[in-house]
Parts: C-alpha cells; structure tokens; sequence
C-alpha cells in the first residue's frame, strides 16, 4: 500500500503545480516546448497510476499482475531487437530484476537482451558487465 500512497500523493502534487501546463490555459503553453513539456507531465503521470496500481496489487497479494512488467521487458527487447536498423543488433541491454533463477536469465536472453543482473546487484560485477558490453558494441 505504501507504493500506491506515494503514488497518489505524487499525482496530487503533479496536478496542483502543473495544472495550467497540463491542460493548456494559457495560449503561452501552446508553443512547442511547451508541448513537449506536456507530454512529459502525461509520461510522469503514468508511471505514478503503475505505482499506484503496483501498491495496490502488491497489497492484495496479487502475485500475477506485478510480473506483467517484467514481460513488457521482454516484448521491447524483442521490438528493438528486430528493428532495421544497424545499432538494435548492437546496443547493450542488460535485465536487471530480483528474479534470479536459471530460467530467468534463459528468457532474458532468449528475448535479445545481452546480459541478466540479479539484484542486490554487485556493483564490481555491473561495471564489469557493463564494461564488456559497452567494448563489444563499439567494436561491432
């Protein structure tokens, strides 16, 4: 529940200080940085309704909803992976997740990703990683 408290909270705040940038009040919000600055606002406010829904999920103990995430993890990497151009076969994707068994890592790499990081994540070895990753897309 403490996700989904903060959540709202966040949301509350977002709409009293952003209200006029948000819903276009002032003709002086309508040029295009302004724009862009709004569609950030609507990204920030769906990942606190994540936090929020991820609160009350969590609450619930509803175990299948909370892994829907990590799916949608998968699926992108898939995405970029296919995309036509020639750095989505290169560039470094690395899973970073509490989900540390065997058929964890297999699926992340299985998806495209280059690397799989289970957390509590040892900094020495994320550089490491991190490092070769890094070296191998620039040499491709």
């Amino acid at each position: 529940m403490y996700y989904s408290a903060i959540g709202i909270l966040a949301v509350l705040i977002l709409f009293i200080v952003n209200n006029d940038i948000l819903f276009g009040r002032r003709a002086s919000f309508d040029k295009p940085a302004w724009k862009m600055y709004r569609k950030f606002l609507f990204v920030v406010l769906l990942y606190y309704i994540t936090d929020i829904l991820w609160g009350l999920f969590e609450s619930r103990k509803l175990a299948a909803p909370l892994f829907a995430d990590t799916t949608l993890y998968y699926i992108a990497t898939a995405a970029i992976r296919a995309l036509k151009r020639a750095d989505a076969k290169r560039i470094p994707i690395i899973a970073l997740t509490a989900n540390a068994f065997d058929e964890d890592v297999q699926r992340s790499l299985q998806a495209g990703m280059n690397a799989h990081l289970s957390k509590p994540v040892e900094s020495d070895h994320m550089i490491r990683v991190l490092g070769e990753l890094v070296y191998k897309a620039e040499e491709a």
